[in-house]
């Protein structure tokens, strides 16, 4: 298929196309290489190179062999690396799982071909980083793509793929929609997005396939040295049913998502961008909105000092936080960005930007100050000992663990 033919289709019709073997999937694809490959120099809208071949999907869905993109950002697709559009997390973090949406992108049969730019963490009306440069308009690319689904935005301008994923928080779809001349979906929040999904669900023929269930599986901590793993472990084995889980572990973050996964049912709250100090007063808030349910929140100690206030908070209303500061007495999160930026050795004075030790933070002190008892853990065992007690309390209280 040349690609000039290609162009013409938008997924529908693509879709026709394939399903009535008038072209096939692979010659489908194999045009939409060359289309991306002569159009991306320009606009740099694909982070990296294309995957080696799609990512699984269903032969059966209605969309069977449609190329796709996905952008960088929040949607996670099994063993892809996510970048979020910043050199903290380096190469990026493989996630092991699908979210619910890939799996549905997967069912209706659409064919990832590689993942679009994005903003750093998606934080600007414009498609501009420092990890990938700055993503163009197709229709003039002295101008921007538009964020923070810019790349996106531009490979179905550029006729690239028919169809991409972006996500919109605070018009993240609707910018680049407008700036590339496209139909950008968000449901609004008067519209009834139940009886949307229903009708898509029904479209697709979703119900017929039972939603994939991650089954229970709670692997016991190993190991003596305390270490992210062995005490995210720890949590995912203890968690009880129904808890909410508020999540900013920071460098140790991937840790806590892999090893909770298959931990009883419970709600995954985490950090929404870059910014830091969301943990102590997130986890407070959920638990004044749900006051039946044990709220365990995972916490640096560095970002802990943004809104450390909150514990007082906690202790005045009585508020069933268990939280775990997860103490390694530095900003372990900005060495993490320096070594990624390629900063190289710095001097002292930069360290001891970075360090938390010259007085180190007594959290057991801090936390009693506030009102809320606290232990220290600097073994498995007593952390697994401190953890099952603030599990068990119906209060707030604080495990310095030490890292």
């Amino acid at each position: 298929m040349e690609v000039s033919e290609y162009a013409k289709y938008d997924a529908t019709g693509m879709a026709g196309l394939i399903s009535t073997r008038r072209a096939s999937a692979e010659d489908v694809r194999q045009a939409a290489l060359r289309a991306v490959e002569a159009v991306n120099p320009e606009l740099n809208a694909l982070v990296g190179e294309p995957f080696d071949k799609p990512l699984s999907y269903s032969t059966d869905g209605p969309f069977a062999g449609v190329p796709f993109l996905i952008q960088d950002l929040v949607l996670h697709a099994e063993g892809v690396p996510t970048q979020a559009g910043t050199r903290l997390t380096g190469d990026g973090i493989p996630f092991p799982y699908d979210t619910d949406l890939m799996s549905r992108f997967r069912q209706a049969g659409l064919a990832t071909l590689g993942r679009t730019t994005t903003p750093e963490f998606g934080f600007n009306a414009s498609t501009e980083s420092v990890l990938t440069g700055s993503t163009r308009n197709p229709w003039d690319p002295s101008r921007s793509a538009g964020g923070s689904s810019g790349g996106s935005g531009a490979m179905v301008a550029a006729r690239a793929v028919p169809v991409a994923q972006a996500n919109d928080g605070g018009g993240s779809i609707r910018i680049p929609a407008a700036v590339n001349g496209l139909v950008g979906l968000k449901p609004a929040p008067e519209e009834d997005v139940l009886q949307a999904l229903e009708a898509l669900a029904e479209e697709l023929d979703a119900y017929s396939t039972a939603a994939p269930v991650q089954a229970h599986e709670t692997p016991p901590p190993t190991g003596d040295t305390v270490t992210p793993g062995v005490v995210a472990a720890a949590v995912g084995a203890l968690l009880p049913e129904d808890a909410i889980v508020v999540e900013e572990a920071l460098t140790a973050a991937s840790a806590f998502i892999s090893r909770t996964r298959g931990a009883a049912p419970h709600d995954y709250l985490q950090i929404t961008g870059g910014a830091i100090g969301i943990g102590l007063p997130l986890a407070t808030g959920a638990a004044i909105a749900c006051p039946d349910r044990k709220v365990v929140c995972l916490q640096a100690d560095g970002s802990a000092m943004y809104t450390v206030q909150a514990l007082w908070t906690q202790a005045r209303e009585g508020l069933d936080v268990t939280t775990v500061i997860l103490d390694n007495r530095s900003y372990a999160i900005l060495k993490w960005e320096l070594t990624n930026a390629g900063a190289g050795r710095t001097g002292r004075k930069a360290d001891d930007l970075m360090e938390l030790d010259r007085p180190a933070l007594d959290w057991v002190s801090i936390a009693r100050g506030m009102g809320v008892e606290a232990g220290r853990a600097g073994t498995v065992e007593e952390f697994n000992r401190l953890l099952a007690t603030g599990l068990g309390s119906q209060g707030p209280y604080v495990i310095d663990l030490l890292l």
